[in-house]
């Protein structure tokens, strides 16, 4: 039996946190992104099979979610608060490049292996790590 209390079983409805969010936030734009890309890839003639960019769209999303506490845990130690918002806005700007090298490595690890679990080859590095990384 429940009481109707937010901590029952009735009454208090679904609240989603911030990872929930982050989480749904993306999924929309995974997959606007994935579908613009097969549009695209229809447009040009391709022959690019559409799983190529849903795993493409599909992985950073992934990847981005699970770094998504780390975000919450960087606001946490350094709040933007009034009189050192300089020093959070430098602080979070620092942190930025390893937030994006860890994006950029884990969908590596992931295509790669998606690709070799089919026979494919996914070439991430193809025209040099320089393009890659812009």
């Amino acid at each position: 039996m429940t009481n109707s209390s937010v901590s029952g079983t009735s009454g208090g409805g679904f609240r989603p946190g911030p990872w929930t969010i982050i989480a749904l936030v993306g999924c929309v734009v995974a997959f606007v992104n994935a579908t613009s890309d097969i549009m695209e890839l229809q447009r040009d003639g391709s022959a690019l099979h559409w799983s190529a960019p849903v795993l493409w769209e599909g992985s950073s999303t992934i990847v981005i979610v699970a770094l998504a506490p780390l975000i919450g845990l960087a606001l946490r130690r350094w709040p933007p608060t009034g009189n050192r918002l300089l020093r959070f806005a430098l602080i979070h700007f620092a942190l930025t490049l390893p937030f994006a090298l860890a994006h950029i490595l884990a969908i590596f690890i992931i295509r790669e292996a998606a690709y070799a679990a089919v026979g494919a080859r996914y070439g991430f590095f193809d025209e040099g790590v320089a393009i890659t990384l812009l």
